[in-house]
């Protein structure tokens, strides 16, 4: 799908600061969330900061960018 985008509209990835994710913006008015590292290392520093476990379904759906954490 990324591969699709980047010839179609020529994205760019950026961090937002408010809501503390990655997003890919197609142009001014369309944008993606995109899971990175830098989100989900934050997520993961909270959950472990409030002593709770976490389960992943990305593992299982082909997000391979997850793995590089552990």
């Amino acid at each position: 799908m990324l591969v699709k985008l980047q010839k179609e509209k020529q994205p760019w990835l950026t961090w937002n600061e408010e809501m503390e994710e990655c997003m890919i913006y197609l142009n001014k008015m369309e944008f993606l969330y995109f899971p990175c590292l830098h989100f989900l290392n934050n997520r993961m520093r909270y959950f472990e900061s409030i002593g709770v476990g976490v389960g992943a379904f990305e593992i299982g759906s082909g997000l391979e960018i997850f793995m590089q954490m552990f």
